[in-house]
């Protein structure tokens, strides 16, 4: 079982939607979603220096929001202009901007966002979030998008806390092993993009296409016809009978089943409208529901079947969506 200092559970609001990757988000809709959110969501905020305006924006809009009534959590590493460092100094003065940027005295959480800064060692990182930690300046400590080598060298004082890697209802095989240590060392888990970019939602019950623009057309091969269309009627013939069945939206069974897998303690969901929020907190209503997890079990080893039999080729080999794996 997850230690869970913080005390996280259910669905967070991820605000990566609000730098207007996913088409313009005012920031009178983006205050309005996190209001909503804060009134009937568990209240954790999830963000990161490099989505672009968004701490900032989040200072407007929590300004007047009691410090006790959520818990935020921003990233290190990665800085606001995407540069990579884990250095001492650098760890450091990234956590000390968000907070400037934020408003804030202290982060709930603090994660690095990437190994895959090669200018020092990972315990030079973890020691730099220990010293934020002992500050009282971070509450918390976590990794993210690590593998298990990778997680065991982070963690080799015992100091990492939470893990954020991707895990969703269709790229269950990924990171196993990194889920598998966390539980045996009580790290909670936060996984993020259990919706998959908006593939796991309703929108994919209504022939939805993007625009151009969208970031998602443009970098990720997840959107790319044959793929696209695969899951579309993956998601209207499999998922939507069990979606009718629980009263719920295909967003709702994607975050249930997440929320319910060993060791997570919360999940992080993305939103441009407060419909997009109301619909993925929908899914607390069924996490005491035996019967979803095996229901939700057949129709994903039906998908892996049809894959392996069509394309001779793993689900998430021919989604192509865990980063930096295909």
């Amino acid at each position: 079982m997850a230690i869970n200092p913080l005390e996280l559970q259910g669905v967070g609001l991820g605000t990566f939607p609000f730098s207007n990757v996913f088409g313009k988000v005012s920031a009178d809709e983006a205050a309005k979603i996190t209001r909503y959110y804060l009134q009937h969501g568990s209240g954790y905020i999830q963000t990161s220096p490099y989505y672009k305006d968004v701490e900032p924006l989040l200072r407007k809009i929590l300004a007047d929001v009691p410090r006790d009534a959520y818990k935020l959590a921003t990233l290190c590493v990665k800085d606001k202009d995407s540069h990579l460092s884990g250095k001492h100094h650098a760890v450091i003065a990234q956590c000390n901007d968000s907070l400037a940027r934020l408003g804030l005295e202290y982060m709930d959480l603090l994660m690095t966002s990437t190994p895959e800064a090669k200018d020092a060692p990972f315990a030079e990182t973890i020691e730099a979030m220990q010293e934020l930690k002992a500050q009282g300046k971070i509450r918390a400590m976590g990794v993210c998008n690590v593998t298990l080598d990778q997680l065991k060298e982070y963690n080799v004082t015992g100091a990492v806390q939470y893990v954020q890697n991707r895990l969703s209802l269709i790229d269950q095989e990924a990171d196993r092993d990194v889920r598998e240590y966390c539980v045996q060392h009580g790290i909670g888990l936060i996984p993020y993009n259990v919706i998959e970019w908006g593939l796991l939602t309703d929108k994919m019950l209504q022939g939805w296409t993007l625009p151009g623009d969208d970031l998602r057309v443009k970098v990720l091969p997840v959107f790319e016809q044959k793929q696209k269309a695969l899951l579309q009627e993956w998601v209207s013939t499999s998922l939507k009978p069990i979606a009718d069945e629980f009263e719920t939206t295909i967003e709702g069974l994607a975050i249930a089943w997440a929320l319910q897998q060993p060791g997570v303690v919360a999940c992080p969901v993305g939103a441009t409208t407060v419909d997009q929020i109301t619909a993925s907190l929908e899914s607390s209503n069924l996490l005491d529901n035996a019967d979803l997890l095996p229901k939700l079990q057949v129709p994903y080893d039906n998908l892996v079947a049809n894959v392996r039999a069509t394309y001779g080729l793993e689900v998430n080999a021919f989604l192509k969506n865990s980063y930096g794996r295909w």
